[in-house]
């Protein structure tokens, strides 16, 4: 059962987003080479309360979990997709890291994740970002690449060297969109524009299938899988509540969008193939195929026209 939330508990849910962002934002900033997540995981748990708030994931059991999730910050690296418990292992350069946290402020929920890098990551063009398709007028062939591919380090190849000045192509039988896409830093930018297509396509009238037809699209054009299991949710007096919100569907089917309504967005990309499972520890989900894997989530309100973000 969907839940629509009053004008009273909106403005309550806007504070408890916006706490939550400040306190995400500053444990992002200690991600650094040589942090631990349970260094992390300590700082998130301090700015939490000392705002007055609670962390909405200690203690909390999902549905199927044996035991309930033992810390404050979700610090999932690399293969590790969501969910993942923090331990005393230091974060290296190179690393990829999702951080998802919740807070309780006044009884009521908010939601947010990012994945950030650890010091330098695989590069991105830095005039692109994220990556652009190919022009159609394209002339493939010179790599064995397509129309609509790009190229090695994620400029429209045509434009190559006009754009990125990246004019070395990469070494013999690597295709130019396998060695583009494939990047740390084109996952991460690839599932964040994933979250901005999803939250622009969340308003009333419209269905969770339209969110969810977004999300995928953008995962279709650069070519990374997206994790059928795993998905956003509504979110407010618990931490997960219906609807669930697929990372892939089709447009114009599922539940339909009400004024009131609050919702935890949560693209969920993976470098490899879909498949995940879940650790001995009984909560982090993994790619089967040891890829690495990136999300965002936001939570938002949906209203009468654009949604409004909780969580900015």
């Amino acid at each position: 059962m969907r839940t629509i939330y009053t004008k009273e508990e909106i403005v309550i849910l806007r504070e408890c987003g916006k706490r939550l962002s400040r306190v995400l934002k500053e444990v992002a900033r200690n991600t650094v080479p040589g942090a631990t997540g349970n260094e992390l995981d300590f700082l998130a748990r301090d700015l939490i309360r000392k705002g007055g708030d609670e962390p909405a994931f200690l203690g909390y059991k999902p549905d199927g979990a044996k035991k309930p999730y033992p810390a404050a910050l979700c610090v999932s690296t690399n293969d590790s997709v969501v969910h993942g418990i923090p331990d005393d292992v230091p974060l290296k350069e190179g690393d990829i890291v999702g951080l998802d946290l919740g807070i309780t402020h006044k009884g009521l929920i908010t939601d947010m994740a990012v994945t950030v890098p650890v010091g330098k990551v695989d590069k991105i063009c830095p005039v692109l970002s994220p990556p652009q398709a190919v022009p159609s007028d394209y002339l493939g062939g010179v790599l064995g690449g397509a129309p609509g591919k790009l190229c090695w380090q994620g400029a429209p190849h045509r434009a190559h060297n006009s754009l990125c000045g990246h004019s070395s192509p990469p070494p013999s039988g690597r295709g130019i969109l396998a060695a583009s896409n494939k990047t740390a830093a084109n996952l991460i930018a690839s599932v964040r524009e994933a979250l901005e297509k999803g939250i622009a396509a969340a308003r009333a009238g419209s269905r969770v299938g339209d969110i969810s037809d977004a999300i995928a699209s953008v995962a279709e054009k650069y070519g990374f899988s997206v994790v059928v299991e795993l998905g956003g949710h509504g979110v407010g007096h618990y931490v997960h509540e219906e609807p669930f919100v697929p990372n892939i569907g089709r447009a114009g089917t599922g539940p339909l969008l009400e004024v009131g309504m609050v919702l935890a967005l949560e693209p969920i990309f993976n470098e490899g193939k879909a498949f995940v499972r879940i650790a001995k520890d009984g909560h982090t989900y993994k790619t089967r195929d040891g890829k690495r894997s990136a999300h965002y989530e936001k939570t938002i309100l949906i209203t009468a026209g654009a949604a409004e973000i909780l969580t900015p």
